[in-house]
């Protein structure tokens, strides 16, 4: 993606008062390899119409109370493979999908995330809950406090604007490794 590259999406994490940013704060926890490679699926993402996110990097999950997956599968690093689940729905703006719940899956059918995510699905529905710009940053980058203003980094450029240039291309996900990808893994 180059310049002048239509993001037609924006992500947005859930926030509630009495967990917070939590989608924000396990991204955080990650590699941060692991932020880099999801924070570029997810810009990969963002510029393509709804009817092209599919298999290997999104599933509908049909059935499973409106929410979806974005997957980054093998992600090879010290510890061993990893594939990572990003659980959430496309809403609550037209132009928004929101991230409720952030794994580094282990088991072959996450009924826990699912659950959570649903749950979480249905506080924002009710409005027992909201959203929050989710920043894709580096993990020593401050996440700044709801209501304060603070800019986030969303695929570099400035949250407000909605077009413009990403700081780095998509490096796909398959069987992904690289000098990077254990360097930082500390979680």
């Amino acid at each position: 993606m180059g310049t002048g590259t239509v993001f037609l999406w924006r992500f947005s994490g859930y926030w509630s008062t009495d967990e917070g940013r939590a989608v924000q704060d396990w991204f955080r926890r990650q590699p941060v390899a692991a932020q880099e490679e999801l924070a570029d699926l997810c810009q990969k993402l963002s510029a393509l119409p709804r009817r092209r996110w599919r298999h290997p990097e999104f599933d509908p999950l049909e059935g499973e109370g409106g929410i979806s997956e974005i997957r980054l599968e093998n992600f090879r690093c010290s510890s061993g493979t990893k594939h990572y689940r990003l659980y959430g729905f496309f809403g609550p703006s037209e132009d928004e999908y929101t991230l409720l719940f952030g794994v580094a899956k282990r088991v072959r059918n996450d009924r826990t995330g699912k659950r959570i995510a649903r749950e979480r699905l249905a506080r924002i529905q009710v409005k027992q809950a909201t959203t929050h710009e989710f920043d894709f940053s580096a993990r020593d980058t401050p996440t700044p406090a709801p209501g304060t203003g603070g800019k986030a980094k969303v695929f570099g450029f400035p949250p407000d604007k909605g077009t413009g240039s990403p700081d780095s291309k998509p490096s796909g996900q398959a069987g992904v490794e690289s000098a990077r990808a254990c360097k930082d893994d500390r979680d």
